[in-house]
């Protein structure tokens, strides 16, 4: 499966959802939709306490579909690895699927990663913090934690999701949109997001003005 179709697919089950139930793109939160979106898939959702270092699994047998998380997560952590098992779950049922780790899920080296895991990964960023959404809370002036708060994800998730999100939508080397993410995530207060680089790039600005915003990072 090409990477954007599996990013694109996780990005418009999510817009179907809010759009369905009316809610705002700026107060997603998709972790109210796991329940449904996995019985939707005739699957079963349930939690256990694993060791420390197993994050969650998800299994086809004789029996039916399950996904089984553990338990021990928190709260934020817990739903990135629940998305990333409904990746697993709607993109790769019929493979093959190992316990998904700590190295698995959460290692920022993808040389270590399975191409398997890789789009899970990709899946979940995208169901949890699809591009519109994103681009409505900046447009906002959401800080990482008004994001955090809101949508239930990780500053971890939500750094790497703005640097995949200028790679996809700018053409921008990782380093300067490293830089960027790093600029976003530095200013605290909601007051300062109009200010920084990632704000002024989506918001209406003429491709002159961005070209020179982009030459200030690309030194």
């Amino acid at each position: 499966m090409q990477q954007k179709n599996h990013k694109s697919i996780a990005a418009n089950l999510t817009y179907s959802l809010l759009d369905t139930y009316n809610i705002d793109y700026i107060k997603c939160n998709t972790s109210l939709f796991f329940n449904p979106i996995i019985k939707s898939q005739n699957a079963e959702y349930m939690e256990f306490s694993f060791r420390k270092n197993i994050l969650g699994h998800t299994l086809k047998d004789n029996n039916g579909i399950t996904i089984t998380i553990n338990s021990n997560l928190d709260q934020n952590r817990k739903n990135f690895t629940i998305a990333h098992e409904i990746g697993h779950l709607l993109l790769h049922i019929n493979n093959d699927l190992m316990f998904d780790t700590e190295s698995t899920i959460f290692d920022d080296n993808h040389a270590t990663k399975s191409i398997l895991e890789i789009e899970a990964n990709q899946f979940a960023a995208n169901l949890l913090l699809p591009d519109k959404v994103l681009k409505n809370q900046i447009l906002s002036s959401y800080s990482m934690t008004a994001i955090k708060n809101t949508s239930k994800v990780s500053g971890q998730m939500i750094y790497w999701r703005i640097v995949n999100f200028l790679k996809d939508n700018y053409d921008l080397s990782e380093d300067i949109s490293r830089k960027i993410s790093n600029d976003y995530v530095s200013r605290i207060r909601n007051c300062e997001i109009k200010s920084s680089l990632l704000y002024q790039l989506i918001h209406d600005l003429s491709f002159s003005n961005k070209k020179v915003l982009l030459n200030e990072y690309a030194v």
